[in-house]
């Protein structure tokens, strides 16, 4: 495809107006630059190793992420685990929604994050049986992310109120009475 400076300059404008950036002047390398900048910032990792807290024991997920055995979960190991976790929600919910997710991540990403990480903690010391229960879930979450990229469930629920939260009285008050009282 050839584009013309004219063409690229438009694009790169449009892209300045979205990110909500001024368009410089000349410098086309500066422009890239911060585009970069700003999308890169505003993607977030759709898991941290601290949400595991609690989900996996600490001694299981220094076992299974310490691969030169230090004593200390390996940086790189839990990084491509993010990777992959990203890789496979985007994978499948990007046939519909645009990806990569920005904050706030809608809380079946999260989960989905959630058990896909721990599914892969796990697979990562020794291959997991079909039956085990992080692949189940993990599984279980593969059938939902369908779901919502067929379009057969939303991807935030959307409830509606049968009747409002309050109500409104538009007819007078029958408390009134002209008899005194006693």
């Amino acid at each position: 495809m050839c584009l013309t400076k004219f063409s690229m300059r438009c694009a790169l404008v449009l892209a300045c107006a979205v990110l909500a950036i001024a368009p410089p002047a000349s410098s086309h390398a500066q422009t890239v630059e911060l585009i970069t900048a700003r999308t890169a910032a505003a993607v977030v990792p759709y898991i941290e190793l601290s949400e595991l807290k609690g989900k996996i024991p600490d001694r299981d997920l220094i076992a299974a992420l310490d691969d030169n055995q230090d004593g200390v979960v390996d940086a790189d190991v839990w990084e491509q685990i993010q990777a992959d976790v990203q890789t496979e929600i985007d994978g499948v919910l990007g046939q519909r929604y645009a990806t990569p997710f920005t904050a706030p991540l809608p809380a079946v990403v999260k989960l989905a994050a959630l058990r896909f990480a721990i599914e892969a903690v796990y697979q990562h010391r020794q291959p997991l049986g079909e039956k085990s229960p992080e692949r189940a879930n993990a599984n279980a979450m593969r059938a939902k992310l369908g779901a919502i990229a067929k379009g057969d469930q939303p991807l935030a629920p959307e409830k509606q109120r049968a009747r409002p939260s309050g109500s409104v009285i538009s007819s007078p008050a029958r408390t009134h009475s002209d008899r005194p009282a006693i």
